[in-house]
């Protein structure tokens, strides 16, 4: 049990990590004016609080809203974790020619790079430092705010569940082999945690 459970505060307290939900990069972008987008999510960050820097390569842009572009962006962490978060790129250099390179994120002790394509057939170029995750794995949590139980759903399996309060501290680690699970919160002091499920997916809920 002592093994178990160690096991389960070490995926809780990882190193940090990247996670991305593919959405629809890395297929390539045809033109200047269409925009791919993708989800980002990070846990395991130090320090708990800081800047994830995003850098395109030449030629694309970057975006967090999909109106707003530039070729660079900072993006705000607190808790050691980064909560889904749509990342849009978009390519700004001349229709019809062909350009790849890696969209690099770094900060919070990690870096990954996603690859991004405009006008090919197909990305030659590899994403890498960054776990997949498929876009139909993710998981729901109800209710939220929540007063006693918490409702955990996946259309996979569920592994482990490990909660965090705001300090970064572990309050509730177990493992489980189903799709859906239920966690008792009535003992938890009301505040903000993170659920985070199978060592990647990040979740925030409030507790009342």
């Amino acid at each position: 049990m002592k093994n178990i459970l160690f096991a389960l505060l070490f995926i809780c307290m990882n190193v940090a990590t990247y996670a991305q939900t593919i959405s629809t990069f890395p297929s390539s972008i045809t033109s200047d004016v269409t925009a791919e987008s993708s989800v980002i999510s990070a846990s395991g960050l130090t320090p708990s609080s800081g800047t994830l820097a995003v850098n395109p390569p030449v030629k694309f842009l970057v975006s967090l809203d999909g109106s707003s572009w530039n070729y660079s962006l900072s993006i705000n962490y607190t808790s050691g974790s980064l909560p889904a978060t749509t990342l849009y790129v978009m390519y700004g250099g001349p229709t019809g020619l062909g350009n790849t390179g890696d969209v690099n994120i770094s900060g919070g002790g990690a870096s990954a790079n996603i690859c991004v394509c405009a006008n090919m057939s197909s990305c030659p170029c590899s994403t890498t430092g960054v776990s997949v995750v498929a876009n139909n794995t993710m998981s729901v949590i109800s209710p939220n705010p929540v007063f006693d139980v918490l409702n955990i759903s996946s259309t996979s399996n569920i592994a482990s569940i490990c909660i965090i309060n705001l300090t970064g501290n572990v309050v509730y680690a177990h493992e489980y082999h189903s799709d859906n699970a239920q966690v008792d919160v009535s003992a938890f002091p009301a505040g903000v945690y993170f659920v985070k499920i199978n060592g990647v997916e990040v979740r925030k809920f409030v507790k009342e």
